[in-house]
């Protein structure tokens, strides 16, 4: 039982109406009465109420979306479906300018686990820590409802602006659900047509208090370029993307994704024009088109596709000797050497100089030589050429001295390499001695 206001529809005009609260109430579903009085004692009305789970949201998935609209949202909470009469309308809002009607049919009966939740989002929990700081507490196997028809709006006419400026940054907005509540009101306009007889309406109730959710809109990246743009069957590749608009927000479960194919991996944000993401592994060799996201929810092509192939094999590589003027051509000969690469830029053999990492007197230890350091030889890469399925070849690089020694490598993608290395040593011709001698060969 509470005390509550009572009050009149218009200004000056006698009291018609009075507001309650009501209890908390142990069993939902439960049919009530209520009555009212006015001194304690005595009590009219008699009217049926029918208590139901609180209309309540608890969880969003995913967080954030573009500016576009149109993201697919789930959202977990509790009451959407209880409504009394059951037609009666349930809405979701966005911030203050946007509502939409909710489907009954795509409420489901659920029980809440916070590893399929994470999993939903392609993130750990301790990646949405900060996300899910103001949520209230689900305990595991809770019952709850999830509604997965609700579709975020496009929000980018709002922003006003002159070009060459773009429509739209994103922002952040509210997400509530409400209940639009029949209720009859008596007519007490003596000059209206409906005087003293009860009109039907309805009140919108928004349970504002009963929601710390919100959303993130942002604006769809683009992709101007991607490489690598093949790798190793069994992943691993480092794949570099290039473009713009790309960014990273855990407050808003916000991070990086790349699909290859139908396989989802979480990026990594180096700026808001670079992001990396590492090739899952397959089963297959093959092309597979890459799409990028920053909810892991909409996806944009990137129009590159990713060409997967098996790991070459180096065995073994012949000369293993040749001139300081580079050119010589040398046979590599493996397993698992594809056509598919023929031409292709990436595909190069490794030159990696030996030096000794001993001094003056010390036993020699020999290592490949570090890149970093101006004072040795480079690296260097050139072109192979496919010449069948075990078979392909490249020329040695000038550029190293003599009685120098390089191992030999392969790679298709110029990241990933082969296993296998091989010693090629360089030699010189500086002169001969003596300088003549008989022409019968006695000497």
């Amino acid at each position: 039982m509470e005390t509550s206001p009572i009050g009149s529809m218009k200004h000056g005009a006698l009291a018609d109406q009075i507001r309650c609260r009501t209890p908390i109430w142990d069993y939902p579903g439960d049919e009530i009465k209520l009555d009212v009085s006015f001194n304690g004692m005595d009590y009219y009305g008699n009217y049926p109420m029918n208590m139901v789970d609180a209309l309540s949201t608890y969880r969003l998935s995913p967080l954030c979306g573009p500016i576009t609209g149109g993201t697919s949202l789930n959202i977990y909470g509790t009451g959407m479906n209880s409504s009394v009469p059951q037609e009666a309308e349930v809405m979701v809002k966005f911030g203050t300018t946007h509502a939409q009607a909710v489907d009954k049919s795509l409420i489901e009966g659920n029980q809440w686990n916070d590893d399929d939740y994470h999993d939903e989002l392609h993130a750990s929990d301790k990646l949405l820590k900060n996300a899910e700081a103001n949520y209230p507490d689900l305990e595991d196997k809770q019952t709850i409802e999830k509604y997965a028809g609700a579709l975020t709006p496009n929000v980018s006419e709002l922003f006003n602006y002159d070009p060459p400026d773009v429509r739209g940054q994103g922002g952040i907005v509210s997400v509530l659900i409400g209940e639009n509540v029949n209720i009859s009101i008596t007519d007490h306009d003596k000059n209206s047509t409906t005087y003293r007889q009860k009109v039907a309406s309805f009140i919108e109730c928004a349970y504002y208090d009963t929601s710390d959710l919100e959303f993130m809109f942002y604006r769809n990246p683009i992709v101007t370029k991607l490489e690598p743009n093949n790798g190793l069957t069994s992943g691993g590749t480092v794949v570099d993307i290039s473009g713009a608009w790309f960014n990273e927000n855990p407050n808003y479960g916000q991070f990086p994704f790349c699909k290859f194919g139908d396989n989802i991996v979480r990026g990594k944000f180096i700026s808001t024009t670079r992001i990396q993401c590492t090739s899952p592994a397959t089963q297959i060799s093959n092309a597979v088109g890459i799409s990028v996201s920053l909810n892991a929810f909409d996806w944009i092509p990137t129009g590159h596709d990713f060409g997967y192939y098996d790991k070459p094999v180096l065995n073994d590589i012949r000369p293993r000797y040749g001139n300081i003027a580079g050119g010589t051509e040398i046979w590599l000969k493996g397993e698992k050497f594809s056509n598919a690469t023929n031409g292709l830029k990436s595909v190069m053999c490794r030159f990696t100089l030996i030096h000794s990492k001993g001094g003056p007197g010390d036993d020699e230890e020999e290592g490949p030589v570090d890149e970093n350091d101006d004072s040795q030889a480079p690296v260097r890469f050139m072109p192979a050429y496919y010449v069948d399925s075990d078979t392909m070849k490249c020329a040695s690089p000038s550029g190293f001295g003599g009685g120098d020694k390089v191992l030999v490598d392969l790679t298709f993608n110029g990241v990933d390499f082969t296993d296998g290395k091989f010693e090629y040593n360089y030699y010189a011709f500086y002169g001969s001695f003596p300088k003549s001698a008989p022409y019968d060969a006695t000497n």
